[in-house]
């Protein structure tokens, strides 16, 4: 936040994606602030707005340390007395980066995440919609308490949930666990659902510490029909390792061996690859099941997708959390359901 900036209503942070791109003949180049993004909206929505230029990239040149640093400016935003806080983002990785929002973020003031799908120079540009609702959801008394929330064609969707399900069209973002826990309709906030639990917020200060700090590096490895141990070989050296193993959490038996090796030096994370639902722990009793990768000594990500426990071990590592810790913080992911 700037020095000078006066604390009041939703502090907005651009972070460049195609919201931020104007109307060009030449294609959509990433090149507005935080001021041209919100433009009349603040005024149209009646929120009072403090906009902040954070980064000015496409979402999928932004890091973890990004999104950490991000996590600490909405922290002091709100130690100055915002009482909400709206980031703009590229729709690519802004499942991501609503997530890591959400991990770095345990009190009750919203952060709502939001983008566009279409520039301002395409027929139906979504970006000044999905801004006015995300400044809606912010305002409203409805939303805190939620942490942080994806808004994308007047739908509201949980962090820990949403993801980007389509690569074109503007009702990109879907929910498969839960689905979306509230709307906007006529301007008014409606949320239906909410969890039931929330697990405690990481400091963002220190995990913006640790990754400057220690090169971590987390690997997020797909199972795919005929792999063999040569296509773990990148996750073997890394600091940790998320496989998103078939169904409900099985790999080629073959691959077992190998799991065992690396959870035996580092922290490994199983999740379904189908993006949606919990794995199992003892359905299944063939070579290569969700029993076995237990019994390897790796963690269950229930209900996360890889994109998520990635972003989460990542965090945990970066705060030197041990084997205990990272399996306590997982459950606690998998505890926080509606």
């Amino acid at each position: 936040m700037s020095a000078t900036a006066t604390p009041a209503g939703v502090a907005v942070f651009s972070l460049g994606g195609t919201i931020a791109a104007p109307a060009l003949s030449s294609g959509a180049r990433i090149e507005l602030g935080a001021d041209d993004v919100v433009g009349d909206l603040a005024r149209a929505t009646g929120v009072p707005v403090t906009a902040v230029t954070f980064r000015r990239l496409p979402s999928a040149s932004l890091s973890l340390g990004d999104l950490a640093d991000l996590g600490a400016a909405i922290a002091e935003a709100f130690r100055d007395g915002h009482a909400a806080a709206v980031v703009t983002v590229g729709t690519d990785a802004l499942e991501e980066v609503a997530f890591a929002l959400d991990l770095l973020h345990g009190g009750d003031e919203p952060i709502v995440v939001t983008g566009a799908m279409r520039n301002a120079g395409m027929p139906g540009a979504d970006g000044p919609a999905n801004l006015a609702a995300a400044l809606r959801v912010a305002a409203s008394l409805e939303a805190r308490g939620l942490g942080a929330l994806v808004v994308n064609g007047d739908e509201v969707h949980l962090a820990r949930w949403a993801r980007k399900a389509h690569s074109s069209k503007p009702a990109a973002f879907v929910s498969e666990n839960v689905g979306p826990v509230g709307w906007i309709v006529e301007g008014r906030v409606r949320i239906a659902l909410a969890p039931k639990t929330r697990p405690p917020g990481l400091d963002p200060d220190a995990v913006a510490r640790g990754l400057r700090e220690n090169a971590l590096r987390v690997v997020l490895h797909r199972c795919a029909l005929g792999e063999g141990a040569d296509d773990y070989a990148a996750a073997r050296t890394a600091a940790g390792v998320v496989v998103e193993a078939f169904g409900a959490g099985h790999v080629g038996a073959g691959i077992v061996p190998v799991i065992r090796e690396m959870a035996e030096a580092i922290p490994v994370v199983f999740v379904s690859r189908a993006g949606a639902g919990d794995v199992y722990r003892s359905v299944g009793a063939f070579p290569g099941s969700e029993r076995d990768l237990l019994s390897a000594g790796a963690t269950p990500g229930d209900g996360l997708d890889g994109l998520k426990a990635r972003v989460l071990l990542s965090f945990l590592l970066a705060i030197d959390s041990t084997r205990a810790q990272i399996e306590v913080a997982f459950a606690a992911r998998a505890g926080s359901v509606l």
